[in-house]
């Protein structure tokens, strides 16, 4: 196996066995036992590289992430629940550096795109929709 596959592998199962102990709103939307493609794999692990940047407080980081992904994303031929995962990941950064206007509209972006995925996506975003409309 390929060094880069054997890291993609890792890094999924680790996202696996992080889903059993925390919950988040993604759980359900990539199916861990999916046959994805390449491409997919390499969202999904960029998409994640991203998230925990991000939850680990290295904002610069974490934008310079979600500002490649989300254009990719947009041009690729990618699900719903990768546009979900790519929107609601870079509305969550615009709130914590405080870009209100461009997360209400990328989070609005998300919610459009929860709306296929299911309940828990759809709250989820809808939470941090209306975290950003309350910044001042």
């Amino acid at each position: 196996m390929k060094p880069s596959r054997c890291l993609l592998l890792f890094i999924l199962v680790t996202t696996i066995a992080g889903w059993a102990q925390a919950p988040t709103p993604s759980q359900g939307c990539v199916d861990p036992k999916a046959n994805l493609s390449s491409e997919e794999t390499r969202m999904f692990g960029r998409i994640l590289a991203a998230d925990e940047d991000l939850g680990g407080g290295y904002y610069s980081e974490a934008r310079g992430k979600f500002e490649r992904i989300v254009p990719d994303v947009e041009k690729g031929k990618f699900s719903s629940c990768f546009r979900w995962m790519a929107y609601d990941g870079y509305g969550q950064l615009l709130i914590a550096t405080h870009k209100k206007k461009k997360a209400i509209a990328i989070l609005s972006r998300a919610v459009e795109e929860a709306k296929g995925l299911g309940s828990a996506q759809l709250s989820a975003t809808q939470q941090h929709l209306e975290s950003a409309e309350q910044m001042k």
